[in-house]
């Protein structure tokens, strides 16, 4: 994964500040592939910039961070002293509410004001939070920026720092970035124009994904082709059938196809695992006394039964005998 950014200006000393560890990595390779590892500058995620400036800056080491985990099980142990249970995605709404409140410097004191009896639990929960956190002297992420902010006073930048993937900085993110003296980097505008198209169909859309790839990969044997199915799951079958039809690789192994699919099917949706399946459920329904029609006859018919290809026309004779009892089971 790389990025498309001019990344000449930057040299070792200075700091980019980007929102998500999926592009540090990526502006890490980026960097590497244009200057190479000698020039490389320090790369934090937003949050990742914060904990490590609060760790250099606090050695006494006399105020303990909550992982997200811990901060979780806490919100968790305060609702459920209450009668009512709450689901795990109550606890996801209340952690993304509370990180809202401090990244918007929302006084949570207002929230009650709005005459609505959620927002007075919530007010309630986080209260509870704080009493938690000030009893074993920890904070939480959303503690550091009040924390380095008021510590930033006076400091002495090496380097300038960088900001990048923040299409809509928070209040927060913002005040940082005013502090650090932040320049946004931004995506080099590409030299061609991108047509967009629009299908009927999933199928007819899939072929003209297939056609293209074939057509570009034929003109550019080196070029490597990334094609985004965001409903892989649901569309898997159809994509392998049409690829291995444009690419006439419908015979060749997987392993030696001249595609390949990042998702993979189910462990159950492979047919010796469905026919190992379909053995054990007939197991249980001989012990039982009451054998399945449907699971017995995928059961006859499985290839993974030696002597398939010489008791066919026996086994398709037994079927049509099953068949003609009209009986489920």
């Amino acid at each position: 994964m790389k990025v498309n950014l001019d990344l000449s200006l930057i040299q070792s000393d200075d700091t980019i500040i980007v929102a998500n560890n999926r592009q540090v990595l990526a502006i890490k390779q980026s960097l590497s592939e244009q200057h190479g590892s000698l020039k490389m500058p320090n790369i934090f995620a937003y949050t990742s910039w914060l904990q490590n400036y609060w760790q250099q800056n606090n050695p006494k080491r006399s105020i303990r961070l909550l992982s997200q985990m811990e901060l979780r099980f806490f919100f968790k142990e305060i609702i459920q002293q209450e009668s009512k249970k709450h689901s795990e995605a109550v606890i996801d709404e209340l952690i993304k509410c509370y990180h809202l409140c401090k990244t918007h410097f929302i006084d949570i004191e207002t929230i009650p004001s709005f005459f609505s009896s959620p927002s007075a639990l919530l007010v309630e929960w986080i209260y509870e939070l704080e009493k938690i956190k000030l009893a074993r002297v920890c904070i939480d992420s959303t503690d550091l920026f009040k924390i380095v902010y008021e510590a930033l006073d006076g400091y002495e930048k090496k380097g300038k720092y960088f900001a990048f993937g923040f299409n809509r900085p928070t209040p927060e993110q913002g005040k940082l970035f005013e502090i650090l003296g932040c320049e946004l980097i931004k995506p080099i505008s590409p030299d061609n124009t991108i047509q967009a198209l629009s299908f009927s169909d999933h199928q007819s859309e899939l072929q003209a994904i297939a056609d293209w790839a074939k057509e570009t990969s034929t003109q550019n044997p080196d070029y490597q082709i990334g094609i985004v199915i965001p409903n892989l799951g649901e569309l898997q079958n159809m994509v392998k059938n049409v690829f291995d039809q444009v690419f006439s690789s419908s015979l060749i192994e997987t392993h030696s196809k001249p595609y390949n699919i990042s998702l993979g099917i189910p462990l159950y949706q492979y047919p010796l695992i469905q026919h190992l399946l379909n053995t054990i459920k007939l197991s249980k329904q001989i012990i039982d006394d009451s054998i399945n029609h449907k699971t017995l006859i995928k059961i006859i018919t499985s290839p993974f039964i030696q002597g398939a290809h010489k008791e066919s026309n026996n086994r398709a004779l037994s079927v049509n005998r099953i068949l003609a009892l009209a009986r489920e089971k």
